[in-house]
Order: C-alpha cells, then structure tokens, then sequence
C-alpha cells in the first residue's frame, strides 16, 4: 500500500496534516528532516507521495530532491515542494508545488492525484 510521507520539522504542522489525510483515508507517515527522508525511501517501501517541506534546517527541500535525483531508484517517487515562498519554484524536479496557507480541498487534491485513500474515515 501506498502511502504519503509528509515531511516538516514543525511538529504542529506535521500534526495537522497527518490529521486531515488520515480522517481521509490515507496511510501516512512522518519524518521531520530530509535525513529522515533518506533513511525511510532506503529502508520502506517507497511513497505514493511524498510532502516535503521547502524550507527546513540543515537539509531543505530542494536538497532533498537533488539527492533523489542522483538515485535512480528514488527519482520516480513523486515529491510536492510545500512552500511559503511565493517566488517561482526553485526546483523543477517538484512534482507540484502546494503554496502556504493552502486551503484542505488543495491538500486532498494533491494527495489524490498520487494516492488512493484505504477509506473513508
């Protein structure tokens, strides 16, 4: 089964997220750094989705994507940049880019282009 990894060092927004897409359906799962991104495709079966963060320390995540670029077994898994930044895209390699503050409807749209919900909560 397929599942969306969503990704934020903001335990709140982490939070709230996992809340939504499971009251959805989804399966989820959290890492709270790219370093935790790494670990989960090399270690997990990979993602349907993955929600990554643009913006967090050590690891952002346009670095995230870059690393996945230079792993062709992870170059597949579809990433969706979750960004502030309201300047165009500094990656192409996003699957989609889900600009901050997005509305829930936005939320679901993205991760159901990617992903089939087990059901419905």
């Amino acid at each position: 089964m397929s599942c969306v990894l969503i990704v934020d060092d903001d335990a709140d927004t982490r939070d709230s997220l996992r809340e939504i897409l499971t009251g959805e359906g989804f399966a989820v799962r959290v890492a709270t750094s790219g370093n935790e991104v790494i670990d989960f495709l090399r270690g997990e079966e990979a993602p349907g989705v993955i929600l990554l963060d643009d913006q967090m320390p050590r690891m952002t995540g346009g670095q995230v994507l870059d690393w996945m670029c230079m792993h062709p077994e992870f170059n597949q898994v579809p990433a969706v940049l979750v960004s502030g930044d309201l300047r165009p895209p500094r990656h192409q390699r996003a699957a989609a880019v889900l600009r901050k503050p997005f509305t829930i409807e936005e939320l679901l749209e993205v991760a159901r282009r990617f992903c089939e919900p087990d059901s419905k909560a």
